[in-house]
């Protein structure tokens, strides 16, 4: 296996967390709006005033709903996405490749947490790591 094929197998893999990233950020998004809609004050002195709607509160809803349907569709593919990487990462007979590779790609884990975690030296979980990803271009 060349360093190209290797690379688009990493990069493959690492799209587990991307898929994870982007569903974070539109939800923070969503957070942020509701926050800018919730902090809209209304006085209620008695005194007669406008709708208490103004035109940014409109835009920031309308901001929302469009906001909300782009998370709907992004979870639905994430979802598609890790499913598809889950059971790649599956289909690697050897469990210690299959551990080594769970471990780093959909539980984000660094390199020193995955030796660690599975009681072998850094050396050998890239040798592990390396063999690993060969077996999946295999496939």
């Amino acid at each position: 296996m060349n360093e190209k094929e290797k690379k688009r197998i990493k990069v493959y893999l690492q799209g587990y967390g991307r898929e994870e990233e982007k569903l974070r950020q539109i939800e923070a998004e969503i957070d942020y709006i509701n926050q800018t809609i919730d902090s809209t004050s209304q006085i209620f002195d008695g005194m007669p005033r406008g709708s208490g709607i103004s035109d940014k509160t409109a835009r920031e809803a309308q901001r929302l709903c469009d906001l909300s349907i782009d998370l709907i569709e992004q979870r639905f593919e994430a979802a598609t996405k890790r499913k598809e990487i889950g059971e790649t990462i599956r289909s690697v007979e050897d469990t210690k490749y299959m551990r080594l590779l769970y471990l780093r790609y959909i539980e984000l884990r660094s390199w020193g947490k995955v030796s660690e975690e599975m009681g072998i030296s850094p050396r050998w979980i890239f040798d592990m790591h390396n063999k690993a990803l060969e077996e999946i271009a295999e496939k």
